[in-house]
């Protein structure tokens, strides 16, 4: 989130990343005071970022396995890609 707060100054919130507070809580509040189309951006860099970071972590091909378990589901945790 770091990166992307001089593109979305309102992630500078002193309370996202606060040792004494659950980050995604605070993250989930965050996003959820802006319009929708300003929320899908941010939540969609940081979730890019995220997955580049991982990437470059543990390599492509583990990120990749560890994530399409989880990323095409929805709600009800039912696979919704269609392959």
């Amino acid at each position: 989130m770091h990166i992307h707060r001089v593109q979305f100054p309102w992630l500078n919130s002193s309370q996202i990343g606060a040792v004494d507070s659950d980050p995604f809580d605070n993250l989930r509040e965050a996003l959820s005071t802006q319009s929708g189309s300003i929320c899908i951006a941010a939540h969609s860099a940081v979730l890019e970022s995220f997955c580049d970071l991982l990437s470059n972590l543990i390599g492509t091909s583990l990120t990749e396995r560890l994530l399409d378990a989880v990323w095409d589901r929805n709600k009800y945790g039912t696979a919704v890609r269609g392959d």
